[in-house]
């Protein structure tokens, strides 16, 4: 039995709460004292609360040395420091937080406390990086996309979407640039660009278009074409876009009355209550992996099809279900394996190994995680 503390305790912590503490010793921390004891609630398991946002109380959460692992669950504005003093405190770490900072330069760092941090932990990133990896030592890729979104069932006018965490940041990564590779090449481009349409079974078209982009893939794979999109249901992007030709995302304080307010603070506040989920509202998350290449000289193609429809419980929904079991069985593959690798490890290297993939594949098939496999080989006649 591990010892685990776990930073934020929303929808998605709360998931991985919930599938860890039977076999290990969980602590929940959190800065919101309620949540906390909902969970108490819920599981029953010792709880902190701590600000992370400031550095007494990060101090006071790592400096403890009976802690065998972390697991970082919290916004992407706090994640990479978090990350970043949890190396340098030694201790092994698994990390949801979306920073905007790349994780591999903290590579050496880790390598040389001894410390294992597996980044990118959750869904997309995450799992299609898994696939990727693994596929990539099975076949000469030469083509890899994924299409990634959560949604609700209901299409509300005029935003047309709810996000199950931060609305903050949601719009960073519509701002953001996104990278990707085409021909070999590093490409950059703006965030909601090339939408390109995509029909999902049960429902409908939606929308896809560049967001971050591929993240640690542009350094860790040598795939000449390398994309990936978020799904919105159509109409979503054309409003972003027009809030940020209006100025409405931009990250750059204006003075109001004396008072320096930033755009996009302001407008993340103001679209929370419209963007949150309703008790028992209809939702889902669907992800498509499509890796294409070469196998012993003939053409192939492998697809993947997740679809996740919300959870029965008013904590879970779709993104917490496949994020956070996403999570739980990396956490439960690395604190079982002494093979893998010192320093930053995203997905994709955990996924060269067979054993590997097989072990976080029968994880989530164990936890009602729903993932088709298509598999065709064109052989020359």
């Amino acid at each position: 039995m591990s010892y685990i503390k776990i930073l934020g305790s929303g929808k998605v912590g709360t998931k991985i709460i919930k599938e860890l503490y039977l076999d290990h010793t969980v602590i929940a921390v959190d800065s919101d004292e309620t949540k906390l004891q909902e969970i108490k609630k819920l599981t029953r398991i010792e709880t902190e609360q701590a600000d992370l946002t400031k550095k007494q109380d990060i101090d006071r959460i790592l400096q403890q040395d009976d802690t065998d692992l972390i697991i970082n669950a919290l916004p992407g504005s706090i994640g990479y420091k978090i990350l970043a003093n949890t190396i340098d405190y030694g201790i092994d770490s698994i990390n949801l937080s979306l920073f905007k900072q790349n994780p591999l330069e903290l590579d050496q760092r880790a390598k040389d406390k001894g410390v294992t941090a597996i980044v990118d932990a959750g869904i997309a990133p995450g799992l299609n990086n898994l696939i990727l990896g693994y596929h990539s030592q099975q076949m000469e890729v030469e083509k890899y996309k994924c299409y990634v979104g959560s949604l609700p069932y209901e299409r509300n006018l005029p935003l047309q979407y709810k996000a199950p965490y931060s609305p903050l940041d949601v719009l960073k990564d519509y701002i953001q640039k996104a990278h990707y590779i085409e021909d070999n090449k590093k490409i950059v481009k703006d965030g909601l660009s090339d939408p390109e349409y995509i029909d999902i079974d049960d429902i409908g078209t939606l929308e896809a278009f560049n967001t971050v982009g591929i993240r640690t893939l542009m350094e860790t794979m040598d795939i000449p074409n390398m994309t990936e999109k978020t799904l919105r249901y159509p109409g979503h992007r054309k409003l972003m876009k027009t809030l940020i030709e209006l100025g409405f995302l931009s990250d750059t304080p204006v003075n109001i009355n004396g008072k320096n307010i930033k755009p996009l603070e302001l407008t993340s506040k103001l679209l929370f209550p419209k963007w949150q989920l309703k008790k028992g509202e209809a939702e889902f998350t669907v992800m498509l992996v499509i890796i294409e290449g070469k196998k012993e000289g003939n053409d192939k193609k492998v697809e993947y099809t997740l679809f996740q429809k919300d959870g029965e419980e008013s904590t879970s929904n779709s993104l917490a279900q496949t994020a956070g079991s996403t999570c739980a069985a990396l956490t439960e593959l690395l604190l079982s394996n002494n093979k893998i690798t010192e320093g930053i490890v995203p997905p994709e290297y955990l996924g060269y190994s067979k054993d590997n993939f097989i072990f976080v594949w029968q994880y989530l098939k164990d936890n009602e995680i729903n993932i088709d496999k298509n598999e065709i080989v064109y052989r020359e006649i």
